[in-house]
């Protein structure tokens, strides 16, 4: 499992190396890492990113199978989540 990311959006694409923006990207996720995607069932690469236009390498755009019936999912990253912010003293 993993943390939610918030203020990330998710984008997939058909091939993996491709020029330009991804074919499909969704909104910002909120604070629970939510998200909404509608993807036609096939074969995608995924990743999420914290920046617009996304500046993702291949290597982080993962392989992902949607069938017709997916309503759910996760997308992991190798981000750290947040640090809590410190406690002043």
């Amino acid at each position: 499992g993993g943390v939610p990311l918030a203020d990330r959006y998710v984008v997939a694409r058909r091939r993996r190396a491709a020029p330009g923006l991804p074919e499909f990207i969704s909104g910002w996720t909120g604070p629970d890492g939510r998200y909404a995607l509608h993807l036609p069932a096939g074969r995608y690469f995924v990743a999420a990113a914290a920046r617009f236009p996304p500046a993702l390498p291949a290597a982080a755009l993962r392989p992902t199978v949607v069938h017709a019936a997916m309503r759910e999912l996760d997308i992991l990253t190798d981000e750290a989540p947040p640090r809590p912010p410190k406690e002043q003293e």
